[in-house]
């Protein structure tokens, strides 16, 4: 594997990870409201 390949796949990981917080985050919010 290519360099650029690890750094992609490690940025799609982070952003995958950062939706996740935010989604739940989200909806954790609204539940409490």
């Amino acid at each position: 594997m290519g360099i650029g390949v690890s750094i992609a796949m490690i940025t799609f990981f982070l952003v995958l990870c950062l939706s996740a917080i935010w989604w739940i985050f989200k909806t954790g919010y609204k539940l409490k409201m």
